[in-house]
């Protein structure tokens, strides 16, 4: 819908209207040592905004790593209070966070990897998690204040004999379907968000019932006695209009997209596929496999799209439910990523037919002392599924285990392992013979390959931050010649009783530091 001006000018957070006086909403958020939260004391009251800024989700993850950075403390306490309401409302559900404390949902319900430091996650995961507790906070005030609104609900519902099915019951993918939610003028709560009255109030911009709904609170706010958009029978018939004009317009998309993949799927060249989203190339993977139609341009996509660090887990899956061929493409990446192995047998809980898995410490192998993980899969009620892996540190030992569990749930050949590397990085990190050589594989290929975004500074510092070793020190010279400026930079790096140097020099100190930090890691690889 077009942007309504009214609801823009009492509503806009941009610079220009700091300092102006605005009705806010306040809140009291208390949370126990568990984690679990309740609201209170909620006043809507006059307030002045102010504008600390405007930052992407990039900027949210440099600040977050920038312990000098001004807003740092506040961010880091965002970012901490919105990670606790996540696993509180996940956990109220039957689901232990705790067993995938690795993974998040994102906002189309894809899995993806929980680093903090990747920059669409903690900024991403703030405004979720602030998003749903607003809307929450301000559908109980409008139910109380006897306000119209126009509620979202989630409710359980009936299966096919009648029978009422609790969605906390369900498998964990069910609890984000938010296809089964739906609008109303009467409150029925929400289960999949946990929150006992929820609503759209925090995009007046984008949806018409953000559009509605802010309409009605700021009449009453303005002590307005005719609400614009009047409650009782005419809200609800409003919300059965809208439901009814969701459906159609599903049902249009879901034909258009149909025809999308299906026109899309007679390309057989990378660039075929190279401009489509995550979700839509999953889509055209789908139905390929449904067709038995394996394009190569599609299967060198989904690869090339799996060596992104914050690649979607999806793409895993779906390569692993595939031929043989496929499957080499994600155990290749698993085999290079070992620590994605853990992060794709976490998500394997979001398939309907997997109740839960876990990871849990088992007695290290006396024969050499290797520590010991196991993963645990359930998958109905009498169908258990165990892997046990052991290596010289619990992250090693976890990761083999979790390579086993991959290559059991998705019956990958052992061809297949041997040729990926899988079968190697195993042996490797169990033998019990120099556990240097355990570890060999995993930091060349998973941490200090050749970044495809240029960014040899930062794939150089998590090379450290993962080995635990010192960064390089550096000494930046700076040459003026006239009109011409040079910039050089050497660094000096200690490593294995080794110390490597490197050399690099531009126009800036950027351009320096990218050659003389690639040259590094360059000269890193015979000495790993």
């Amino acid at each position: 819908m077009l942007p309504d001006e009214k609801v823009a000018e009492r509503l806009s957070l941009l610079p220009e209207n700091s300092g102006q006086s605005v009705m806010g909403v306040t809140f009291l958020l208390k949370l126990d040592c568990s984690g679990n939260a309740e609201c209170s004391d909620v006043v809507v009251e006059r307030a002045s905004l102010s504008h600390r800024g405007r930052f992407s989700q990039k900027d949210i993850s440099k600040i977050l790593k920038d312990a000098s950075h001004s807003l740092h403390v506040e961010i880091k306490s965002y970012y901490d209070l919105a990670i606790r309401l996540m696993r509180q409302r996940m956990s109220n559900l039957g689901v232990n966070v705790e067993k995938r404390s690795d993974v998040y949902v994102d906002s189309s319900g894809t899995f993806r990897p929980m680093r903090p430091q990747d920059e669409d996650v903690s900024g991403y995961i703030i405004v979720q998690e602030i998003m749903i507790a607003t809307n929450m906070v301000l559908s109980i005030w409008a139910l109380r204040q006897g306000v119209p609104v126009l509620f979202r609900n989630h409710i359980e519902r009936r299966d096919q004999t009648g029978d009422v099915v609790s969605l906390a019951d369900m498998p964990f993918t069910k609890l984000h379907d938010m296809g089964q939610a739906f609008l109303s003028a009467t409150n029925q709560g929400h289960i999949a968000l946990q929150a006992p009255a929820y609503g759209w109030f925090t995009s007046p911009l984008r949806r018409f019932v953000d559009f509605v709904n802010q309409h009605n609170i700021m009449a009453y706010l303005d002590g307005v006695v005719v609400f614009p958009y009047a409650g009782g029978k005419p809200m609800r018939e409003l919300a059965a209009e809208i439901e009814q004009h969701l459906g159609s317009v599903d049902d249009h998309y879901k034909l258009q997209m149909k025809k999308r993949v299906a026109r899309i799927l007679e390309n057989d060249k990378p660039q075929g596929f190279r401009h489509l989203t995550d979700n839509v190339l999953l889509r055209v993977v789908d139905e390929a496999f449904k067709a038995e139609v394996y394009p190569k341009g599609l299967l060198e996509e989904c690869a090339r799209r799996m060596k992104s660090d914050n690649a979607s887990l999806r793409f895993h899956h779906a390569c692993l439910a595939g031929s043989p061929d496929w499957q080499l493409v994600a155990m290749k990446d698993i085999a290079m990523r070992p620590v994605r192995a853990v992060s794709v047998v976490s998500s394997i809980g979001v398939n309907d037919s997997v109740l839960d898995v876990e990871f849990h410490d088992i007695p290290s192998n006396p024969g050499n002392g290797l520590l010991g993980q196991s993963v645990t899969l359930l998958s109905g009620p009498i169908t258990k599924i165990e892997r046990q892996g052991f290596g010289r540190s619990k992250a090693i030992a976890k990761q083999c285990a979790a390579m086993r569990m991959v290559v059991e749930y998705y019956d990958v050949p052992d061809g297949v392992g041997v040729a990926s590397g899988v079968a190697s990085f195993i042996s490797q990190a169990e033998s019990s013979g120099s556990q240097k050589q355990a570890n060999k594989t995993p930091v060349k290929k998973g941490f200090l390959e050749m970044p495809s975004d240029g960014n040899f500074k930062g794939k150089m510092l998590e090379f450290c931050q993962k080995s635990k070793v010192s960064a390089p020190k550096a000494v930046v010279r700076k040459v003026e010649e006239g009109v011409n400026v040079e910039h050089s930079i050497e660094l000096t790096f200690s490593f294995k009783e080794k110390t490597l140097t490197a050399q690099g020099k531009g126009s800036t100190i950027k351009a320096a530091e990218k050659i003389a930090y690639k040259s590094l890691i360059q000269s890193l690889f015979p000495e790993i």
